[in-house]
């Protein structure tokens, strides 16, 4: 039984201490879902597109994240935002 609770804690421990791998790209999107998601609740008629505007102005854009993955990451930032709006 004692074996069983270390191990639990070993697991724990060993897992916790693993690092998250999220890249320039990961942060920039969660960056414009959050910004663009705190404009989308201070509205009072849900706009997606000034929600976005606000978000790309306070987001600072990745260096060396190529403009095909940079456009591949704003569809489905606009995608995500939309479905935020909705009611």
């Amino acid at each position: 039984m004692i074996i069983l609770k270390y191990m639990a804690v070993f697991t724990l421990i060993s897992t916790a201490t693993i690092p998250a791998y999220a890249d320039q790209s990961d942060d920039y999107v969660a960056c414009l879902v959050g910004k663009a998601a705190v404009a989308l609740h201070k509205q009072s008629r849900k706009d997606s597109g000034k929600a976005l505007e606000i978000a790309y102005r306070r987001c600072k854009e990745p260096k060396g994240v190529s403009e095909n993955e940079l456009e591949g990451l704003s569809d489905y930032v606009s995608m995500q935002v939309d479905a935020m709006a909705k009611p």
